[in-house]
């Protein structure tokens, strides 16, 4: 009796090991593969700001829209546990704008369009701007209007930039707020910043304040936005020293080909077609499939008169790529 019931007493310890063993096994898998929500959920207000900037800097767009999403849901949390908090608003207006504009996914020289902007918009980006604009308007409403700092407040006019909803004046007058800019802004901020005093036609204010900035020339592709600010703000004479400053230093095919374009768009705005031909002729020797290169060697062809050399430029294009509006809507009125 005794080794029977010794026995029975030893299978029930196995089974009771077995069954701790299951459980702490299925809690490392679950916590392994819920891992993010966990450690958001215990983030501090300065774990989430690091963790913000980290995210900002990952190269890969998709990898960086994820990151940026699952922040939103991490800074939603961190609000949700301080309703009274300026800063955890801020924090998630930011964060929204950061997702929205990693949806968006374009370089900020292209950013002076605004209809490029539109094109490139989708519900799920415009929603996280207009997130973003609710939540940095909610931050004020707590704060207070001295509450929000220069770089926050820069949020909040970046937001409005995407969104379209407000005009651009109105939109610098809410950038102009800042005092000093180039002291209190990232130089990427103040390029921004710039977008918005160039279009709203403070024009000097923009160019200034990049001439300002000491590293706009640290890279190549500042050299390139202040080129393209000139090139924006009509200072023709100015964009094309600078565009031709970056041809005699660049080696990169990539920023070659945008210089050539930037250019051809510049000479054909002034009705010098020659020299828009040629600059468009380079760029398409980078990149013969570009079609947008094609078209605008049709335009300028129809400019100088050979209009059936450009329709049969505009029907080249149409072979490959059949649904280019563009090529169909110019072919139709040649």
């Amino acid at each position: 009796m005794y080794y029977r019931y010794k026995s029975k007493r030893s299978n029930r310890r196995i089974y009771i090991v077995i069954i701790w063993l299951l459980i702490l096994t299925s809690m490392g898998y679950l916590g392994y593969n819920y891992r993010q929500y966990v450690f958001f959920w215990k983030f501090t207000y300065g774990k989430l700001v690091e963790r913000l900037e980290e995210a900002r800097g990952i190269s890969k767009a998709e990898l960086r829209v994820k990151h940026m999403k699952e922040l939103c849901g991490a800074a939603s949390r961190y609000a949700e546990e301080h309703p009274v908090s300026a800063d955890a608003y801020f924090l998630l207006g930011s964060c929204y704008y950061n997702y929205g504009s990693a949806l968006v996914n374009m370089p900020m020289v292209a950013l002076f369009d605004r209809d490029a902007i539109r094109e490139n918009m989708t519900e799920e980006s415009r929603q996280a701007f207009n997130n973003s604009i609710k939540f940095m308007n909610k931050g004020i409403a707590l704060g207070g209007k001295t509450a929000i700092s220069d770089p926050q407040r820069m949020v909040l006019v970046k937001s409005l930039y995407y969104n379209r909803y407000y005009s651009i004046d109105d939109i610098y007058k809410c950038a102009f707020k800042i005092i000093t800019p180039h002291r209190t802004l990232s130089y990427m901020d103040i390029r921004f910043y710039s977008i918005i005093a160039i279009k709203s036609n403070n024009i000097d204010e923009g160019i200034e304040l990049l001439k300002a900035c000491g590293n706009i020339f640290d890279s190549g592709d500042g050299r390139l936005f202040l080129a393209s600010a000139y090139a924006h703000a009509d200072k023709y004479t100015n964009a094309i020293m600078e565009y031709k400053k970056i041809l005699d230093n660049s080696k990169d095919s990539n920023t070659i080909k945008d210089v050539h374009v930037a250019l051809g768009k510049i000479y054909f705005a002034r009705s010098l077609y020659n020299e828009s031909l040629e600059h468009f002729q380079h760029a398409l020797d980078i990149d013969t499939q570009d079609s947008q290169c094609k078209i605008w060697i049709s335009k300028n062809y129809s400019a100088m008169g050979n209009v059936n050399r450009a329709r049969s430029i505009l029907s080249e294009v149409l072979v490959t790529d059949s649904e280019n509006k563009e090529a169909r809507r110019l072919l139709k009125h040649m």
